[in-house]
């Protein structure tokens, strides 16, 4: 029965971003539901970035500035919505609009609120 509960117990981990020259950031799921992580890769050492019960969709990095963009169910609605996660660790909701409906990384992608259009940064690769 241990080697059951240990496989039962087992964390998985998906979605990695460039968040850094030596950082990425993930989900991670354990206890509970997915919550963002990041990991230096030349030290190993890894850090919770995101806490509480709310499930966490999908993140985004920024390299440059080390910011996580995040999109998350709140309140259990099936409503994303997007969050910056700064260095100073403070997640600012950036919808501010809890009726919106799914957008980016849930199970309908491709819907978004008429009022809310996100930009994609054109990289001239398609």
């Amino acid at each position: 029965m241990d080697k059951l509960e240990c496989l039962l117990r087992t964390d998985t981990s998906r979605s990695a971003v460039w968040i850094g020259e030596d950082t990425i950031a993930y989900l991670r799921q354990g206890d509970g539901g997915p919550r963002v992580w990041e990991m230096n890769l030349c030290t190993g050492e890894r850090r919770q970035r995101t806490f509480g019960s709310e499930r966490i969709w999908s993140i985004a990095g920024h390299p440059q500035s080390g910011s996580i963009v995040f999109c998350m169910d709140e309140g259990g609605n099936e409503h994303e919505q997007i969050y910056l996660l700064g260095r100073d660790g403070e997640a600012r909701d950036l919808t501010v609009l809890p009726q919106a409906p799914p957008l980016p990384g849930g199970p309908f992608p491709r819907r978004a609120h008429p009022g809310l259009r996100l930009q994609q940064p054109h990289s001239g690769n398609l």
